[in-house]
């Protein structure tokens, strides 16, 4: 009888100690999902981030260009009005003709 009760313990003790056992593997098991998760949403983050990076970065030289063209344009307006032709021209190269015709004009003022 007395064996009987001492098995009896035994198996309640290995049946406690299992319990135990599964319970500290669920455990573990939850922390890898709760990481695989976390590490997962990391790296959409991640991901996330690079896009916003890539598209302001695109934006920037948008910018940058549309910026260019608006202060050309402006140096372009400005040389305008200085009287100055903003693209380089060849100087007037005098003919015949018209150093006849300054001279005709110079004889009638004076």
């Amino acid at each position: 009888a007395e064996q009987l009760l001492r098995a009896k313990k035994k198996r309640q003790e290995a049946k406690i100690a299992l319990k135990e056992k599964e319970r500290e593997q669920n455990e573990q098991k939850g922390k890898l999902i709760m990481a695989r998760d976390e590490l997962f949403r990391a790296r959409q983050e991640k991901q996330e981030l690079e896009q916003q990076m890539e598209h302001s970065r695109i934006e920037a030289t948008r910018l940058k260009k549309r910026m260019n063209k608006v202060m050309n344009r402006k140096r372009t307006l400005q040389k305008k009005k200085n009287g100055k032709s903003y693209r380089r021209v060849a100087p007037k190269v005098k003919t015949f003709d018209w150093l006849m015709r300054a001279n005709s004009a110079k004889r009638i003022q004076s």
